[in-house]
């Protein structure tokens, strides 16, 4: 993401076994001066428009540190619902995971993702390893 040609930070979105799974998980980073400005949510709208829109995806999943309130004030502003908690080892000693799952039919019904545009990923379906054709009949 960038402002003014100023680099603010980075959104990833994979989806291990995505044609199976139809799963996505995401993961991000803003510099601390772009935090608290909206950005955040701006990304993950955007690749989540592009989950379940395109990709047709049925699930996003993400994770944060139980301490990462603006992580997990995002999530829960898109739509992700608790998907319990895991145990993980950081620098300082064990820490707390908390894991998010936002459903396809939930993000569809909130519209957070509709002022979001996206082209020209037909040509892209491959490297996603979906088939070149198009899922204009697959079930929303």
């Amino acid at each position: 993401m960038s402002a003014a040609g100023e680099i603010l930070g980075v959104q990833e979105l994979e989806g291990n076994d995505f044609p199976a799974l139809r799963t996505v998980d995401s993961s991000s980073f803003l510099v601390r001066s772009a935090r608290g400005r909206g950005y955040g949510k701006q990304m993950r709208a955007a690749v989540l428009a592009l989950a379940f829109g395109p990709l047709h995806a049925q699930a996003a999943i993400t994770s944060a540190w139980h301490d990462n309130h603006a992580s997990l004030g995002v999530s829960r502003a898109l739509g992700y619902r608790p998907n319990g908690e895991s145990l993980h080892a950081r620098a300082d000693g064990a820490d707390v995971m908390v894991h998010m799952r936002l459903q396809r039919a939930d993000w569809l019904a909130s519209g957070a993702g509709d002022h979001v545009q996206i082209s020209g990923f037909e040509a892209c379906r491959p490297l996603f390893g979906l088939p070149p054709t198009s899922f204009r009949d697959h079930p929303r």
